[in-house]
């Protein structure tokens, strides 16, 4: 009886594998990721130029941002009463939201969702050609 790993290597080599693997997922999960980048710095900027002061651009803060741009505006409402209700301030939704377009939430969403359709293919590849993922 053949296993489901030795079936699927017969119709699936490695290289094709590595191959979609980086045109399906790869490729657009980096394109996605540098407009991230520069949806994350036309927001720095544009609190800059109203007068207000950024938050700084270390790795945590890029990590809140890229979350803040994905959330909806009923849940940044929330979080900004939850916030007024215990009076924290630890993520300024308030000063980030207006700043905020349609095309960052989609930015967002999508990097996230190429990130996402990697690892299962990641999974796929050492799953059926263990000895090289090793």
């Amino acid at each position: 009886m053949m296993s489901a790993a030795d079936f699927l290597r017969q119709y699936i080599s490695e290289t094709n594998l590595i191959l979609y693997g980086g045109l399906l997922t790869i490729v657009p999960g980096s394109f996605f990721m540098l407009a991230l980048y520069i949806s994350i710095l036309r927001v720095h900027f544009a609190i800059k130029r109203d007068g207000k002061e950024p938050l700084g651009l270390g790795p945590i803060w890029l990590i809140e941002l890229a979350t803040a741009f994905m959330v909806t505006k009923s849940q940044y409402n929330k979080t900004i009463k939850h916030q007024a209700e215990h009076g924290v301030d630890l993520v300024p939704y308030a000063l980030i939201q207006p700043y905020i377009k349609p095309m960052d939430r989609f930015i967002a969403r999508a990097w996230i969702f190429f990130g996402a359709l990697l690892l299962p293919w990641i999974m796929l590849d050492m799953w059926l050609y263990p000895d090289i993922s090793s």
